[in-house]
């Protein structure tokens, strides 16, 4: 009894010897695939597509990008629509809480809540930060107002002592003020004769610096009365000019005060500005003083230098000197000063002169006149034929034989 051999199972070629049959050259093709779905219909061969090798062995594709289709008319609108609504919708709390303002006005707010809040921006925050601001507002105001009474009262004490305040303003409406007492006041040695009638009429006349002449003459006739009655005496009272004209210069003196007082801090520095250009002007008018002075005594040097006792340095030279020294002495003033050593040099130049300057001269007298020939009473028997060589003269060498 034969036995058919059972046919092995059908084994399909692997992806590997797929490619590999198709790198081999010839007229060899690779096994064909079956149709899985019908095995009798042969598998449809796949071209692969060939890619050429990139000389430098870069793979340089793109992708492909499909471009949407283009949007209808249409549906542009209907995208149009959404997106106003959508945006409408986001900014209705705003334009209800804000109006038609716009976000900018309200961003810097934002931005600084931002900036000092350590969490994020929520209501309790805002309304923290809004109370906080409400008690350091208040808090403010009455550091305000604690600071402005300590003003007050350092203002007052820099009043009381101050140089500027008691010299400018308080000492001249005292002096005003006593002034205008004396005016009508009879006074014998330091008794006042009817005290109590001549106070009722000063304190009208300082309490009321503005009265005019009419107002005055009759407080004046009050007074007359009151005195008479008081001391049994007719005073002897001045004209009414003469009470208005200290009255006028007492009401100047008080109301320089007064605006001092109001207005010390502003009043003080003007009151040191006018002093110190007082002084700038002082000063200049002071150095420009001195100038003539230095200019007065620089000529007077040079007129009372006495030439006869150097008759061989004419006057130009010593003009000349006397330039210089003008000028070092006007650079010294400006605080050009030469170093110590010049100092020294120059002293000793002058000591020198002083030691030896009549010497000096009697020296180039007697030169002069061996010059001339007039000394033949020197030692020596042809002093008188002797002849000077000509250009410069030693006559020290020149007029005596060794």
């Amino acid at each position: 009894m034969s036995v058919e051999a059972e046919a092995p199972p059908a084994v399909e070629p692997s992806k590997e010897s797929l490619d590999f049959f198709k790198g081999m050259k010839g007229h060899v093709e690779p096994p064909k695939e079956q149709n899985k779905e019908d095995p009798k219909e042969p598998a449809k061969v796949v071209e692969a597509e060939i890619v050429k090798p990139d000389p430098d062995g870069l793979i340089l594709e793109r992708d492909k990008k499909e471009k949407p289709p283009k949007a209808t008319q249409e549906q542009s609108i209907a995208t149009l629509r959404k997106q106003r609504d959508e945006f409408a919708e986001k900014n209705k709390g705003f334009t209800e809480l804000f109006g038609e303002s716009s976000p900018n006005i309200i961003k810097p707010v934002y931005d600084f809540l931002t900036e000092i809040a350590e969490g994020p921006i929520t209501e309790t925050a805002v309304q923290t930060f809004i109370e906080e601001h409400k008690q350091f507002k208040d808090r403010v105001a009455e550091l305000e107002a604690k600071l402005e009474e300590k003003d007050k009262v350092i203002t007052e004490v820099d009043i009381r002592y101050s140089d500027e305040f008691k010299r400018d303003f308080d000492e001249p409406y005292k002096a005003a003020a006593q002034e205008l007492f004396l005016e009508f006041a009879n006074v014998q040695g330091q008794e006042v004769i009817a005290p109590i009638a001549t106070k009722a009429f000063n304190d009208f006349l300082l309490g009321k610096p503005d009265a005019n002449g009419v107002e005055v003459k009759g407080e004046m006739a009050k007074f007359v009365a009151a005195y008479k009655r008081e001391s049994g005496e007719d005073p002897v009272v001045p004209s009414i000019t003469s009470i208005m004209n200290a009255l006028r210069g007492f009401k100047d003196k008080a109301t320089k005060l007064h605006d001092a007082y109001t207005n010390w801090s502003v009043k003080k520095k003007e009151t040191v500005q006018k002093r110190m250009a007082d002084q700038q002007i002082q000063t200049e008018a002071t150095n420009k003083a001195l100038a003539a002075k230095r200019k007065e005594l620089a000529g007077k040097a040079f007129r009372e230098f006495d030439l006869e006792s150097t008759p061989f340095v004419e006057a130009k030279e010593i003009e000349s000197f006397v330039r210089e020294e003008y000028k070092l002495g006007e650079e010294i003033r400006e605080g050009k000063v030469p170093e110590y050593d010049e100092f020294i040099k120059r002293g000793v130049e002058a000591r020198l002169w002083q030691k030896y300057g009549k010497r000096i001269t009697e020296l180039m007298e007697l030169e002069e006149s061996v010059n001339k020939g007039e000394r033949n009473d020197l030692p020596g028997s042809d002093r008188g034929t002797h002849k000077p060589t000509e250009g410069k003269v030693n006559w020290l060498t020149d007029n005596l034989k060794p």
